[in-house]
């Protein structure tokens, strides 16, 4: 889960869920749960690729992919414990 501070900024949401695959889980959203298409965004200065998109009841969502695989597996080992996954 990823929370920020600061004051709110037109199209980012209150909570971002992390995914291992961002484009994956947009078109899983959008088959499943009828919500529009959102866009990716990404800069070379963030080492994550993000969306923000609305839930079918009206809740600003957002999901957040780290660009660094590894990094990505030393932040879930940090959450979960030392499962492989």
């Amino acid at each position: 889960m990823q929370v920020a501070e600061g004051p709110l900024t037109e199209g980012n949401g209150p909570i971002r869920l992390g995914v291992t695959n961002i484009e994956a889980e947009r078109d899983r959203l959008i088959e499943d749960l009828k919500i529009d298409r959102f866009e990716i965004y990404s800069r070379p200065e963030v080492p994550v690729k993000w969306g923000t998109f609305t839930d079918p009841w009206g809740n600003r969502l957002g999901f957040f992919e780290y660009l660094d695989k590894g990094e990505e597996q030393e932040r879930i080992k940090t959450i979960i414990g030392t499962i492989e996954i």
